[in-house]
């Protein structure tokens, strides 16, 4: 605004400066003084524009320009709003403390409520991924304890409080959500993710057909997707699964790995296929939220898969039968007793949508 108001005042005086009976050089030393003071003023504007345009670029060198652009941007004051999306962008892509960095800066000196809401829930981004789950969840509730809640904020708290494997709380949060999962995959799959942290296979089945049929555009539902599909002994399935999930956009955020990944895809090609299916089942917790399985001696593993692989999942739906499917989401998480007790101790979401 002041940008505007500033430029539209400078236009206004070189307009008046052309009826000055002077001379015209000075006229036109004038007119050039006042345009350098125009960049100048607005020039934190221009090297976020020119970051922007380098980030959309194909060329590795263009992008990697970006950050020096941003930084700019950053030490010539660029206004709250530009900030908070440069540092959603930088978190994702880059430099994840710089932009929490970025943040900080919003935290403290804005006077637009709203703005340091959306601030602290990118901020749980910075902690999540310093490793500080706690600091996370802390600043996601401050926010919600305000009256303040989009999905964003609910998809972040639900992925942190399933990584800590806190499935009383992360029952309520999925509660809480349960009408955005209609349009929210990130939100369907904490519920998903859940309801197999839970020992609710057929409910989670049932609730990753439908994530698969909405072809999310990030990687973790595809493999919370290939866990049940090899706790039903699918490995074809779940190799395609998770070979998808690599294919997708892929941010600082993601809990996964890709090297890992890789490597349960090679383990499931192998020769010693039943025995890494053995060592994924039983690394459920574990695996879900990014982390490699737990190896399985060789008499576990043949122990696990005399008792698994004879059973028969006569119970599944096909993928073509999901008309229930929204029946059975809604359903699944409204009894207390339908949690077990089990001592099992996460977004495209292109960064322009975490940031709506």
């Amino acid at each position: 605004m002041k940008s505007k108001y500033g430029a539209f005042g400078a236009f206004t005086l070189c307009i008046i400066i052309g009826f000055i009976p002077v001379s015209g050089i000075i006229k036109l030393l004038a007119i050039i003084l006042i345009s350098v003071s125009i960049v100048y003023v607005n020039r934190s504007l221009f090297y976020f524009i020119l970051g922007n345009r380098n980030y959309m670029s194909k060329k590795t060198e263009n992008k990697d320009k970006t950050w020096q652009y941003y930084r700019k941007a950053y030490n010539a004051n660029l206004i709250d709003k530009y900030k908070v999306t440069m540092a959603s962008i930088l978190i994702q892509k880059n430099d994840y403390n710089f932009g929490g960095e970025i943040l900080d800066s919003v935290i403290n000196k804005s006077k637009d409520e709203k703005l340091v809401k959306l601030s602290k829930i990118q901020k749980s981004m910075v902690y999540q991924l310093n490793g500080e789950i706690e600091k996370a969840i802390e600043i996601l509730e401050e926010v919600r304890d305000q009256s303040y809640c989009d999905k964003n904020l609910m998809i972040n708290l639900g992925t942190y409080i399933l990584y800590q494997n806190n499935l009383d709380k992360a029952k309520e949060i999925i509660k809480d959500s349960k009408e955005d999962e209609k349009t929210s995959s990130g939100i369907l799959d904490n519920h998903g993710w859940y309801l197999m942290l839970t020992n609710q296979w057929e409910k989670a089945y049932k609730i990753y057909i439908d994530i698969l049929d909405r072809k999310p555009r990030f990687p973790d539902p595809y493999v919370h997707a290939a866990q049940v599909f090899l706790h039903y002994n699918n490995i074809d399935k779940a190799i395609e699964c998770l070979n998808e999930s690599l294919s997708k956009i892929w941010t600082n955020t993601i809990l996964f790995d890709k090297e890992i990944l890789t490597q349960f895809i090679n383990n499931l090609e192998s020769d010693k296929k039943e025995y890494y299916l053995a060592c994924l089942n039983n690394s459920v917790e574990e695996v879900a939220k990014g982390k490699n399985y737990k190896t399985l001696s060789d008499a576990e593993a043949n122990e696990y898969l005399k008792k698994e692989l004879e059973k028969e999942p006569t119970h599944l739906i096909k993928e073509s039968e999901t008309e229930n499917i929204e029946e059975t989401i809604e359903d699944s998480t409204i009894e207390d007793d339908e949690i077990p007790n089990t001592e099992l101790t996460e977004d495209d979401l292109k960064w322009d949508e975490e940031h709506k």
